[in-house]
């Protein structure tokens, strides 16, 4: 197994300028799951502070039902702990992306196992959570449903003030996820078409 967990110190704010949202974003694969946990401000960027992946070994990935079912397993028993850390540190929702919708065969199959083994994960800390369709994902962060990876990760970069943020791709999408969600559950105090169109 390995993995990575990076803490970042959100910048100083007034003791009464709380979060409206603090969401786990998840991007869920069998080999490699990015996490991330953003906090959204009232009229300000959405703030990064913490963000990790959780890695597997690739060895058998794919190859059976048996396999898929060994690495769910494992992929949950990692993730758990996370999940109760980003609780227990103030996280209220979380946001879990869906598998991309035109994958085929065994990779389509380990996927979906991913995205459950995640789920079962923030279901025993029993959260809101939002599975998050990659096309709503794009559009909402980019703008245009059919964006390419690395737009996305241009868009998230922008959107959270680090333009050269050199992270895995798997971190932006779960941070993508996350966007997505928060900017959804503060819709009505948040004009993030006008924010979008500022970052084009």
């Amino acid at each position: 197994m390995a993995g990575k967990m990076v803490i970042h110190e959100p910048e100083i704010r007034s003791q009464l300028d709380w979060p409206n949202a603090t969401v786990l974003g998840l991007d869920p694969s069998m080999t490699s799951t990015g996490w991330s946990i953003t906090q959204f401000y009232p009229g300000a960027p959405p703030v990064v502070v913490a963000h990790g992946w959780i890695g597997t070994e690739p060895t058998g990935v794919g190859q059976n039902m048996r396999d898929n079912l060994m690495r769910m397993n494992l992929l949950y028993d990692l993730a758990k702990p996370i999940v109760q850390a980003a609780v227990a540190h103030g996280v209220s929702y979380a946001a879990i992306e869906l598998p991309t919708p035109h994958g085929h065969g065994s990779s389509s199959q380990s996927g979906s196992m991913a995205c459950v083994a995640m789920g079962i994960a923030v279901d025993q800390v029993s959260i809101p959570t939002a599975y998050v369709h990659p096309t709503h994902s794009k559009k909402v962060v980019t703008g245009n449903g059919k964006a390419q990876k690395a737009e996305v990760k241009e868009f998230v970069c922008r959107w959270v003030n680090r333009p050269d943020w050199g992270v895995r791709q798997d971190i932006t999408d779960s941070v993508s996820a996350a966007l997505t969600t928060g900017l959804d559950i503060i819709e009505d105090r948040f004009d993030y078409p006008d924010i979008l169109e500022s970052l084009q």
